[in-house]
Order: structure tokens, then sequence, then C-alpha cells
């Protein structure tokens, strides 16, 4: 069983470059001890078929995939039920994580087990390239979810056991589109 289970939900891909990009710098890890559960989200268009050709590069990644778009909080459930980790990161189809950054979040959750979440900081890019920094509290309060999500949800990693815990991803009306937040 992998240390860390990586969840991702895919629905109609819109830049299938970008989303070889993000599984890539999966692959490219220096932490390796891991599982990728990508859920197709009922896409309408050849998302499916684009996926099941990536699992053929690296047999960590798994595939899920029902008909019906149901939403980004059922899709990640979908891969909770899956997951074998001992710890749950995210991953959007657009992102791309830098080489080190599951080891980090592994050894950070290692040597302190008084947290369950961390997450980090993103670089905001386009086509041109990193145009400015997505910055987030290190060491956000309770009082910090007043204003805003101290969280990038598609950075964060977890102990898979305070997610289940919570039931996963509640999913309804008005935690669409902020799953994380929620």
């Amino acid at each position: 069983m992998p240390k860390v289970s990586i969840i991702m939900g895919v629905y109609n891909c819109k830049n299938i470059e970008l989303l070889h990009k993000s599984i890539e710098s999966i692959i490219n890890q220096t932490y390796t001890d891991w599982e990728l559960l990508i859920c197709n989200d009922g896409s309408t268009d050849k998302t499916l078929e684009v996926l099941e050709k990536i699992k053929e590069i690296d047999k960590r990644i798994k595939i899920l995939s029902y008909d019906n778009n149901q939403g980004l909080s059922y899709a990640l459930n979908v891969c909770l039920q899956e997951a074998t980790g001992e710890y749950i990161a995210r991953q959007d189809d657009d992102d791309i994580s830098k080489c080190d950054r599951l080891y980090k979040q592994v050894e950070f959750l290692e040597h302190n087990p008084n947290y369950t979440l961390v997450g980090t900081m993103a670089d905001v890019v386009d086509d041109s390239g990193i145009w400015g920094e997505y910055n987030v509290q290190e060491m956000p309060q309770r009082e910090t979810f007043f204003w805003t999500n101290p969280f990038i949800h598609p950075t964060i990693m977890i102990r898979s056991s305070a997610l289940y815990a919570v039931g996963g991803y509640r999913v309804a009306k008005e935690t669409r589109r902020c799953e994380d937040y929620d």
C-alpha cells in the first residue's frame, strides 16, 4: 500500500497538454511511494479516452469513472473510496507540483504528528509563465476561516484518518465550487 494517495477529479478537460504536465509533475516527484487516483466525473468529450492512455504511462495511476457529471466533491469521494494511503494529497488537472512537494509534505507530517493538514503557497502562471504568487498564512488560526480559506486546495496533504472521520467531502449545493473550504 502506498503511503500517499493523490486524488484528482476531471470533467471535460479543457487543456490536455496541461493535464499531461500535471500528471508528469506527480510522476517526477522525488517521493515515489504514491498512487494517483483520477476520477473522470462524467465527461462528455474525449477526456476518458485520454485518461485511459495516460494510465499506461505509470502503473501507480488508476482511472475511476462514471457516466453523469456529479461535481468535484463527488468525484473526490469516489477517489477516497479507492485510496489506500495514510495521507491524501490533492492535485487538479491544471496544476503542476514542484518535484519535492510530496517529499516535503510527508516529512512534515511524519515529524509533526500534532498537525493534520499541510499546504503550500503557489506560483500563479499563464501561457507566458509565472506572473505572481498566491501566498497563504503560514499558521492559520481559527479566526482566519471567518474571512478566507487559508489553504490552496490542490496543494494540501491531509491525514486520511482525519478526512475519513468527517465523511470525506460533503456533496451539497452550498459546497459546490468550495468543497475545500467546507
